[in-house]
């Protein structure tokens, strides 16, 4: 390969990463719902990891005890339980079940904290 067809692969490689696209689209790049960023998105992709990822620190309080997330996709997650009010937490009803719709609320986080602590007391 010559040293022109090194550069004219650069340049391809650098136009599909999105290097040289305007801003407007450069912006919405991988993005499917507009939500990049968001404490909702944050919310549900920490709710997937705690259940799904065996490495994750929380994961024997979640995932080892059989906790899944059962929402299809972050869009469906987020028409079951509504934007996040300033200063609330994701939070389950029954703290046995699962992350699916009607069982996923936002809560407060010293309401949610002080539930853990009950839930601890009672299962010594």
């Amino acid at each position: 390969m010559t040293h022109q067809e090194k550069r004219n692969a650069s340049s391809r490689a650098s136009y599909a990463r999105g290097k040289f696209m305007p801003p407007e689209l450069r912006d919405r790049r991988g993005k499917k719902h507009g939500w990049f960023g968001s404490a909702e998105l944050a919310a549900f992709n920490n709710a997937k990891q705690r259940c799904q990822n065996p490495n994750h620190p929380k994961f024997p309080q979640f995932g080892a005890r059989g906790i899944c997330v059962l929402f299809r996709d972050f869009m469906h997650f987020l028409e079951d339980i509504g934007p996040r009010p300033a200063g609330m937490v994701l939070g389950r009803k029954d703290n046995d079940g699962n992350y699916e719709p009607g069982n996923v609320r936002w809560v407060a986080p010293s309401r949610r904290f002080r539930r853990l602590k009950l839930d601890r007391k009672a299962s010594f």
